[in-house]
């Protein structure tokens, strides 16, 4: 029983390795009198005729007594044009592969920065609430290389204080000196610009006047850069936030207040930029 399995596998193999070489060959019938014709055997009545189709379709009927013989030989153009195509259709997948990886990696020169951060400070006086203060902000940069430099510019909205709803916006530069180009790119970045406070405080006064003021953000971070032909990279810095809200109160007793307060936050931000 198992021979007779094994015999049949040989078979099948065999047959399909005749229809893989088929491919290559052409049949051709000699005449008696010279000659001969090329194409592919449609019909084979030994002893009455033969019908064969050429390349372009055309149907061709010989009788038995003008034909020598018919046999077949290999084709060199036909096993070439079966062979260049499979090649073709290779070269077409793995380009239209490499075009579609680069179709998403953006080739401009400036990349788009999107951060989220954490703050915490500590109050030198309990009339503003708790010792510690919890803050966060949320940034938007357009980030250029610049020589040596990763320059940035953006807007930058800061929640300072939990317990105060005191809320400051900034159009911020950002100076960034990379070290190395690995894959883990350490940085140094100072951050700086305009502010302005804005939003209802959460006490009873109201703020009847606003000014602007500057802050200054220094930090140290990382840029885990993205893999070979690839785009986005992932950035993490810690540093501090040295800002001034300077605005004007009125109080439930209309006394009217000239409130500074000098906000020391240590801010943990990370964000994607690509």
């Amino acid at each position: 029983m198992r021979q007779s399995v094994f015999f049949f596998l040989f078979l099948f193999t065999l047959s399909l390795s005749a229809q893989q070489l088929a491919k290559e060959y052409i049949d051709v019938v000699y005449f008696v009198g010279g000659g001969s014709y090329e194409g592919t055997i449609l019909e084979y009545k030994y002893g009455d005729k033969v019908v064969f189709v050429n390349e372009v379709g055309d149907l061709k009927e010989f009788d038995w007594v003008d034909i020598k013989r018919v046999n077949f030989r290999l084709d060199k153009d036909r096993l070439q044009e079966l062979s260049i195509p499979s090649r073709t259709n290779d070269q077409q997948e793995a380009t239209s592969l490499e075009e579609l990886d680069k179709a998403f990696i953006p080739s401009r020169k400036t990349r788009h920065q999107l951060t989220g951060a954490i703050s915490l400070g500590r109050n030198s006086s309990s009339r503003f609430g708790p010792s510690t203060t919890i803050g966060g902000s949320f940034g938007y940069h357009l980030i250029r290389q610049v020589a040596f430099l990763n320059v940035g510019l953006g807007l930058d909205v800061s929640l300072m204080s939990q317990t105060r709803g005191e809320n400051v916006g900034a159009g911020t530069l950002q100076l960034e000196v990379p070290i190395g180009k690995k894959k883990l790119r350490p940085f140094f970045r100072f951050e700086t610009g305009p502010t302005y406070p804005f939003g209802s405080l959460s006490t009873e006064d109201e703020v009847s006047d606003r000014k602007v003021t500057v802050l200054y953000h220094p930090s140290i971070g990382v840029e885990f850069a993205p893999p070979k032909d690839g785009w986005g990279s992932l950035v993490f810095d810690l540093g501090y936030r040295f800002l001034d809200s300077r605005f004007t109160v009125t109080t439930f007793t209309l006394d009217v207040v000239e409130r500074n307060i000098q906000y020391r936050r240590l801010v943990l931000r990370g964000g994607i930029r690509f």
